[in-house]
């Protein structure tokens, strides 16, 4: 759980562990329950929802799509070589 060190900087806790913070804030409620709550400027009390169930899914697909495409687990599409239009076509018409 904790790697000791002579040298205070070198002290590591959970060496080898990961975190997946989308997993952590995707599966700590139902999955009905609301992730996104907005309201378009014009339609300011009309709010519109998406559940933490949808966002799962949504994550999930652009996860796939982006997989497909060549991207591998830790490597930030937006700080790609990929040209942003080929992320907006993964995003916007494979998921």
């Amino acid at each position: 759980m904790l790697q000791t060190a002579d040298n205070p900087d070198e002290i590591r806790w959970l060496p080898g562990a990961r975190f997946n913070i989308a997993e952590a804030a995707l599966c700590t409620r139902p999955a009905a329950s609301p992730a996104i709550v907005w309201a378009d400027e014009s339609s300011p009390s009309q709010l519109a929802r998406v559940s933490l169930g949808q966002l799962k899914q949504r994550c999930q697909q652009l996860a796939a799509a982006l997989a497909t495409a060549g991207f591998k687990p830790g490597v930030c599409p937006l700080t790609s070589p990929v040209p942003s239009a080929h992320l907006l076509d993964l995003i916007y018409v494979h998921i």
